[in-house]
């Protein structure tokens, strides 16, 4: 090959080489048609990843509103229930002291009269008969939440039943069944109050669950 020849060669594949565009020039030739292209590809997975997140927050913020709806509910149908048990034990406090009253009247020089014992009897009767009601009528209306108490509150309203039977007679003893010994009467007393204590004990006990389970975390110290 003749130096021209190969001279002319040399110009032909310099011609060529300038002709073929190299890789930045494809990049810059093609970033203004795919960009556009590529970013909307990209945005229903933009938009799915931010719904994502978005739904999941809601999500846990919901999870946590129900949480604590559900928790001052709890708080909530416990100290109803404290209140109403405690309107038990001051009841029968009353009724405990029934024994006391009648050891008075039969005393010697005793100012205890029939009537105020019948008043006593009757205040008692009236007073034992609500706060049964009242206790199981709430214990109704949070029987979901309160369920472990299914068993406590039934004792207490059986309980009271049957005390309003013993309070019933114990009353007919001075008005419309006279005539028994004193002894008798004493006796009849006594198993009224023993039978108040028992159901105050139970009540106790009540409390103190109610206690220990939806206040006493409230107040654990954390180490």
């Amino acid at each position: 090959m003749t130096p021209e020849e190969l001279l002319e060669v040399l110009k032909r594949y310099s011609d060529y080489t300038a002709a073929v565009p190299t890789d930045f020039d494809l990049f810059y030739k093609w970033a203004p048609i795919v960009s556009p292209i590529v970013s909307l590809i990209l945005v229903p997975f933009s938009i799915y990843i931010v719904y994502r997140n978005v739904d999941r927050t809601q999500k846990k913020n919901r999870e946590n509103d129900i949480l604590k709806q559900r928790r001052d509910l709890e708080l909530k149908s416990a100290e109803e229930m404290l209140e109403e048990l405690t309107k038990v034990k001051i009841t029968y406090q009353d009724i405990i002291g029934i024994k006391l009253i009648y050891e008075m009247f039969v005393s010697i020089g005793s100012t205890v009269t029939v009537d105020s014992i019948k008043s006593h009897i009757a205040k008692c009767m009236v007073e034992q008969h609500k706060v049964t009601n009242s206790v199981a009528s709430q214990f109704r209306k949070r029987r979901i939440i309160l369920k472990d108490l299914n068993s406590d509150i039934e004792k207490v309203y059986n309980c009271g039943s049957d005390m309003g039977d013993k309070l019933n007679q114990f009353y007919k003893y001075f008005s419309s069944e006279p005539g028994h010994t004193d002894n008798e009467i004493m006796q009849s007393a006594a198993i009224i109050s023993q039978s108040a204590l028992d159901l105050t004990d139970h009540v106790n006990q009540i409390i103190d669950k109610l206690q220990d389970k939806y206040f006493a975390p409230l107040f654990v110290e954390k180490s």
